[in-house]
């Protein structure tokens, strides 16, 4: 029997309450590694290889969400065959699964670490001062970053309450110039969405919104009506982005530990958000009143 390493993750289904198991990508004896695409990662897509005594193990290991094996299994020529063709290439469901290129640290050039290092959003003071053989070199390379005492602060968080119920997390983003939700969130929250496609930027970028959410937000002691657009890129993986409408509505601030604070001109009652119940609570107050007052004039 032929072996193949199996890459298996235990992640988020569609429905984010739930976990499922992924296949990522299969590696060869030969040391290749081939992808899996995402529509076929799912294990409901691989039942013969599910039955395998190996696998049992691996449902056995992945106890919590971002979890991962990788293993080898002894593949009988029956399972092989719905992962390899005939002539050696690696498929499935009649797909070509991608090759992935190993990067040596032979094979790695100076434009190629300088560009991993501005995906990392490494600051240019110390990229600047990286001189080529720190570069070429990766041991060389990380004790500069190490005797530079690289020191990157985290994304800001504080914890939201949503509707009352829903906590989650949001990123202090002051380069964001809208609140953003993850549309994930918007099945738990049982909020109603509005179709509102929009731009938006942030630090990190920008791209395009498919809805817009209203919802009751409570950030410390501050209890306000919150504007969420919605974001479905499967790169978002954030709760929710704090930009600046909701850090100006709700008075925020941080100080030099980058702790979220309330500024001291906060006002807790401006803006303040009134559930649609109580809109109507106050409509049919209003109009009480107002038939009171004419049935009085009427009277006199």
């Amino acid at each position: 029997m032929s072996r193949l390493q199996f890459d298996v993750e235990l992640a988020a289904d569609e429905d984010p309450k739930n976990n499922i198991i992924i296949i990522k990508s299969i590696t060869k004896e030969n040391g290749i590694t081939y992808l899996i695409p995402p529509c076929f990662q799912a294990a409901k897509h691989h039942l013969q290889l599910l039955k395998l005594p190996e696998f049992l193990k691996i449902k056995k290991s992945l106890q919590r969400r971002g979890q991962n094996r990788k293993v080898w299994m002894s593949v009988p020529s029956d399972v092989l065959a719905l992962y390899e063709d005939d002539v050696g290439n690696m498929t499935f469901n009649d797909y070509l699964l991608q090759e992935i290129t190993q990067v040596t640290s032979q094979s790695i050039t100076d434009g190629k670490l300088l560009e991993i290092l501005e995906k990392i959003r490494l600051p240019t003071y110390i990229t600047s001062k990286l001189d080529r053989q720190e570069v070429a070199d990766p041991i060389l390379l990380f004790s500069a970053l190490r005797y530079k005492k690289l020191d990157i602060p985290p994304l800001i968080e504080v914890e939201v309450i949503l509707n009352d119920k829903l906590k989650c997390t949001g990123i202090y983003d002051p380069g964001s110039n809208i609140t953003l939700i993850n549309s994930k969130l918007i099945k738990v929250t049982n909020s109603k969405e509005n179709y509102f496609e929009n731009k938006f930027n942030t630090i990190g970028g920008g791209g395009k919104t498919t809805g817009l959410i209203r919802l009751n937000g409570k950030i410390l002691t501050i209890e306000k009506e919150i504007n969420a657009f919605i974001c479905n890129d499967k790169n978002f993986t954030h709760d929710l982005i704090l930009g600046l409408d909701t850090i100006k509505r709700f008075g925020l601030t941080h100080d030099g530990n980058l702790n979220i604070q309330l500024q001291e001109n906060a006002n807790p009652g401006e803006n303040k958000y009134i559930s649609p119940n109580e809109k109507k609570n106050l409509i049919i107050k209003k109009l009480r009143q107002e038939r009171l007052s004419q049935k009085y004039s009427i009277m006199k």
